[in-house]
């Protein structure tokens, strides 16, 4: 979170002094990170993570100091991109918090950020609003009526995908949805096995509820699943995105259960001898 935090500013001053763009422009990452919107999840999943950290740990006012410039530089960023999912997600992990912790802070927060997002929605009507939903119903609509053509298995992993949109006289290469991805490549089935793999993990973390880890996982698996309705492809992948968004959390999730286990075992065996 601190290099990325170093990084936001150093795009800060490359974009907007160096550069000179107006802040009205969307922003993008250094290095790797090619459009505002893939920028805007990395960035994304380190709020959210700065967030869950900050209500799920004891701190001092050092601490609290050094999370809230961190924190107040991610967000900066993801809303320098102007990109909307991140916010959906971020709004689902508020939701997330509140019902994990339930505490007067975070109602605090969790009104205070609804504020907030009310006077940003005000300033920014034209740039949030007004460009529409960037063609995902017309996307999604296509993508399913292909899919009614091999409703059960889907196309396979690794097919392309190829949207021909006559009215819009566009050809799209992804459907700007995980779970709408995920059923075009595997199908019903495959969705349905999804889906349980989603619900699996949430039990994983009810078992764990007490764990720092388990915490963190479904956090960030929140915030993945909600940014990941409305961009990406496939799940199955280089490393990119998709990685902080579904298989962090999960790898999280995972570690929180592998603990629990062996301490469980532990526990057995020293009450043997």
């Amino acid at each position: 979170a601190v290099i990325y935090a170093i990084a936001a500013c150093y795009s800060f001053i490359n974009e907007y002094i160096v550069q000179g763009h107006i802040l009205s422009w969307r922003i993008i990452g250094a290095g790797n990170l090619s459009n505002p919107l893939l920028s805007s999840h990395f960035y994304g999943v380190f709020s959210a993570f700065l967030i869950a950290y900050f209500f799920s740990i004891k701190r001092n006012w050092k601490k609290d100091i050094v999370l809230g410039v961190l924190f107040f530089c991610m967000m900066t960023f993801v809303l320098l991109t102007g990109s909307r999912t991140p916010l959906l997600g971020l709004g689902a992990v508020l939701a997330v918090l509140l019902l994990m912790h339930r505490s007067k802070h975070l109602l605090f927060f969790f009104f205070a950020s609804c504020g907030l997002a009310v006077v940003y929605l005000i300033l920014n009507f034209d740039l949030l609003v007004l460009r529409g939903l960037s063609y995902r119903p017309e996307i999604w609509s296509i993508t399913f009526e292909k899919l009614e053509l091999k409703p059960l298995f889907g196309y396979g992993f690794g097919t392309g995908i190829h949207i021909e949109s006559e009215q819009l006289k566009r050809i799209f290469v992804d459907t700007h949805s995980i779970h709408v991805g995920f059923a075009y490549h595997f199908g019903l089935f495959g969705f349905i096995i999804w889906l349980g793999f989603l619900l699996s993990l949430v039990k994983i973390y009810l078992n764990n509820k007490a764990s720092f880890i388990a915490q963190l996982g479904i956090v960030l698996l929140t915030y993945g699943v909600f940014a990941g309705l409305t961009e990406g492809t496939s799940i199955i992948t280089r490393p990119k995105e998709v990685w902080f968004l579904i298989w962090l959390p999960v790898a999280l999730l995972f570690a929180a259960e592998f603990i629990q286990i062996r301490a469980t075992a532990a526990d057995k065996e020293q009450c043997c001898y």
